[in-house]
């Protein structure tokens, strides 16, 4: 099973490298406490520190800009990574970096040797409804688990897209 990014004491690290053709200019730096989020908005999001060891939380830059987090889990058991966090700052909404970051859970799920991805979708916002989520996340592949409040998106073993 291959390793996800290496943490690296208190400083902020960059994560691997995650896909080609990275048109959008996304770099994921995995975080280590809230005081390294600048960005007000995105620092009344991030959640308590320290985290499990089994926690990867990022602040997400474009070019110098905090313009997201992502928050996930591998639990070294179970065959799947859980994405807990999924936020974009206001600003940078319906710019597509939503779906970027999907596309580099489905990449870090399958260095980590995951075969799935769970999300249970909740409006952090109050501009944001649970059907809205939902839907948003169904246009990405993601499909309801039993009758829960899981959604569930099989990650295939190769990226077709590279």
């Amino acid at each position: 099973m291959a390793a996800l990014p290496a943490r690296t004491g208190s400083r902020l690290s960059r994560s691997r490298d995650l896909g080609r053709n990275d048109h959008m200019n996304l770099k994921l730096f995995e975080l280590h406490s809230k005081r390294q989020v600048k960005s007000k908005e995105l620092r009344a999001h991030a959640e308590p520190f320290p985290g499990r060891k089994i926690d990867h939380r990022f602040i997400v830059r474009q070019e110098t800009k905090e313009v997201a987090l992502l928050w996930f889990v591998v639990f070294p058991s179970e065959p799947y990574l859980v994405i807990y966090k999924l936020y974009v700052a206001g600003r940078y909404r319906g710019k597509g970096i939503g779906s970027e970051l999907i596309r580099r859970a489905e990449i870090m799920a399958r260095q980590s040797g995951r075969s799935r991805i769970l999300v249970t979708p909740k409006p952090i916002t109050p501009y944001t409804t649970r059907e809205e989520l939902v839907a948003w996340y169904e246009r990405r592949g993601f499909s309801r688990l039993n009758e829960g409040l899981m959604y569930f998106k099989d990650v295939p073993a190769k990226n077709l897209l590279a």
